[in-house]
C-alpha cells in the first residue's frame, strides 16, 4: 500500500547511479509517500523523522523509480553538464525545484513541500 493518510507515516528509499566522467555518483534520497517529498540521505531533515525502523521490504521501489525516471527526463537527459562537479550543483538544484516548486496533480497543484507543510500545519 503506497497511500499515507497524513505526512511521516510511511517512507520508502532506493538508490540510483549517475555514471558522468568516468565518475560515479549515487544518489539515495528518502520519499515521504503522503507529500512525495525528496530528502537526499546526506541532507538535514528539519521537520522530518530523525530515525525510522528498516522494513526489509522492496515494495516502495516503484515510488523511487518513479522519482528517478522524472529525474532523470527532466534534467539528466536534458542538459549537458561541464563536469562530474557542475552536475552535482544541477542535481542540488533540481532537489530544490522538485520538492519546493514542481506541482503535482495528485496534490492539488502543490509543491510537495508546501503540501507536507499544509497537512503537518493542520494535525
Amino acid at each position: 500500500d503506497f497511500h499515507a493518510e497524513k505526512p511521516n507515516q510511511k517512507w520508502v528509499t532506493d538508490v540510483t547511479e549517475f555514471s558522468l566522467f568516468g565518475e560515479k555518483l549515487y544518489l539515495s534520497p528518502i520519499l515521504n509517500l503522503h507529500s512525495s517529498d525528496a530528502v537526499p540521505a546526506d541532507a538535514p531533515r528539519e521537520g522530518y523523522p530523525a530515525e525510522h525502523e528498516p522494513q526489509g521490504e522492496l515494495s516502495g521501489q516503484c515510488c523511487d523509480r518513479n522519482f528517478f525516471g522524472l529525474l532523470k527526463s527532466e534534467l539528466l537527459y536534458l542538459q549537458e553538464f561541464r563536469s562530474m562537479e557542475h552536475f552535482k550543483l544541477e542535481l542540488i538544484e533540481y532537489l530544490d525545484y522538485y520538492n519546493n516548486r514542481r506541482i503535482k496533480a495528485k496534490l492539488k497543484g502543490l509543491p510537495p513541500a508546501i503540501h507536507r507543510q499544509q497537512a503537518l500545519s493542520a494535525a
